[in-house]
């Protein structure tokens, strides 16, 4: 069985770099993903996520805003 997590988030990295790490220490198996959803402006996350170390579970999902 294969398992993806979805994180939406938005100007909220103090918060989405933590639950992204604890969320990857919990994934019992290799095959979990995690998929990050994020707007495209929301310079402060995407500037964070590209500091965390690459790998291959973690999943980014960029696009713009639906309001």
């Amino acid at each position: 069985m294969k398992l993806t997590v979805i994180i939406q988030t938005r100007e909220r990295p103090h918060t989405c770099i933590p639950t992204v790490e604890q969320t990857l220490a919990a994934c019992g198996r290799d095959d979990t993903r995690i998929m990050v959803q994020i707007d495209d402006d929301d310079e402060a996350t995407l500037g964070a996520l590209d500091q965390f170390p690459k790998d291959e579970r973690i999943l980014l999902s960029v696009k713009p805003r639906e309001d």
